[in-house]
């Protein structure tokens, strides 16, 4: 399996659990989410999260105030799990090449819109039938931003890594002129 795929896997099960929570389904749901995250660990490496944990606690404490419209506590505890998961992967994946990700960033962005397209005109019974409970529109809506929070801002995080890269590094070229070859672009 190539990493384009194993990357829609991993994003894959992490919408399942989402699926799951929203349905009230919560152990699938933790089960599921943890697994998504173990399986990009061991697609990556414990160093490489290491390295990137403080990405992963940023954005998980970004994602958490979409749970204030949460309906109940359990619900909100289950979605915080879940968007720790979602970071872990996100952040993770985003150490790939971009030839590796771009395709499944594409297909995150088309179903980013489709679904909040789908929040505003979806009927309340029939988000009753598909999730088996009653929601707001706003809590359907924060838990669509929820759902691909970490992925686009692990994805902006790497983009902005990649374009500071290119900044003159000034701490290299303070040796001299027998260090020309310093000179460089990071």
């Amino acid at each position: 399996m190539n990493y384009d795929s194993r990357f829609m896997m991993n994003e894959g099960l992490l919408f399942l659990a989402y699926a799951y929570a929203l349905s009230g389904f919560f152990p699938a749901a933790i089960l599921l989410g943890t697994a998504a995250a173990v399986t990009a660990v061991l697609s990556h490496s414990l160093k490489c999260l290491a390295k990137r944990g403080m990405e992963v606690l940023c954005l998980t404490l970004a994602a958490l105030p979409l749970l204030s419209v949460s309906p109940d506590s359990e619900f909100a505890g289950a979605m915080g799990l879940l968007a720790f998961c979602s970071s872990v992967v996100s952040v993770l994946w985003m150490e790939s090449s971009e030839k590796a990700i771009r395709p499944g960033m594409r297909i995150l962005f088309a179903f980013f819109m489709i679904f909040l397209y789908l929040t505003v005109l979806v009927p309340k019974n029939v988000v009753w039938f598909l999730a088996g409970r009653t929601m707001t529109s706003e809590c359907l809506t924060s838990m669509v931003i929820l759902m691909f929070a970490s992925p686009f801002g692990a994805y902006a995080w790497r983009r902005e890594r990649k374009r500071r890269r290119r900044v003159y590094n000034k701490s290299h070229s303070d040796h001299g002129i027998q260090n020309t070859a310093d000179h460089t672009l990071y």
